[in-house]
């Protein structure tokens, strides 16, 4: 972990200098996913690591060298890639900075944690992208459905919480090559040698095409009783 990590802040500080020479204002991210105090499963220490014990040393050693604007881009995948019901992940415990993941189900730790007075940069909380998460569909006559629901969930999870700038979901075809993975808007045409040649939108399409517009609410009802909810509301 130490070692990368002072490479990589060699370099995003590099990135920082170079971008503040044309930009007053952009943002450089690093970049997380949702394994947060415990490491990939299957690695080894010399290959993978936690997430929150990178943020801290890099950001200690980011102050020794002179501290600087750094921001997370965060990727709060279901704890199992293939289960896109995140409101059950098991390993993304609420409440607690201990957690083992950060899932959309407790994502509102995250800027909590990066709201902390040591972790500010002149006395402002560093901010999240929401870089990269997509919701597979799984076999079935509600798998289309369930997929669709996780992305309401996802969503309306986001718009209540102070310090995310951006959702950006993967993908817009579901991919030949994403180890069975079915993460797109659209399914795709098994028949195309291109492993993401569109074959027909998705029910997902409807809702992502309806977030954030006044037919949010409508599109997203469907959702309710797949996540077990009375109202957005109950959302914790």
């Amino acid at each position: 972990l130490e070692a990368f990590a002072d490479d990589y802040l060699s370099t995003v500080r590099l990135t920082h200098q170079a971008l503040r020479r044309q930009s007053p204002g952009a943002r450089v991210y690093i970049s997380l996913e949702h394994h947060w105090n415990i490491r990939y499963p299957g690695g080894t220490e010399k290959q993978t690591f936690a997430g929150r014990p990178f943020v801290e040393y890099f950001h200690r050693r980011a102050k020794e060298g002179g501290d600087f604007d750094w921001h997370v881009a965060f990727h709060p995948y279901p704890e199992n890639l293939f289960e896109p019901r995140t409101w059950k992940d098991t390993s993304a415990t609420t409440n607690v900075l201990t957690t083992p993941r950060i899932t959309f189900r407790n994502l509102g730790l995250l800027p909590e944690y990066l709201r902390q007075p040591e972790l500010r940069f002149e006395g402002k909380a560093r901010r999240i992208l929401l870089s990269e998460q997509g919701f597979h569909t799984p076999k079935g006559d509600d798998g289309e459905g369930v997929q669709a629901a996780a992305y309401c969930y996802a969503w309306k999870q986001v718009a209540r919480l102070e310090g995310i700038d951006a959702f950006i979901l993967h993908r817009h075809v579901d991919h030949g090559q994403e180890g069975g993975l079915k993460l797109g808007l659209w399914s795709r045409d098994e028949s195309a040698a291109f492993p993401a040649a569109p074959k027909s939108r998705k029910r997902i399409y409807e809702v992502f095409r309806a977030a954030g517009t006044p037919d949010e609410n409508r599109a997203f009802e469907f959702a309710l009783p797949i996540i077990g909810l009375e109202s957005w509301e109950e959302l914790r």
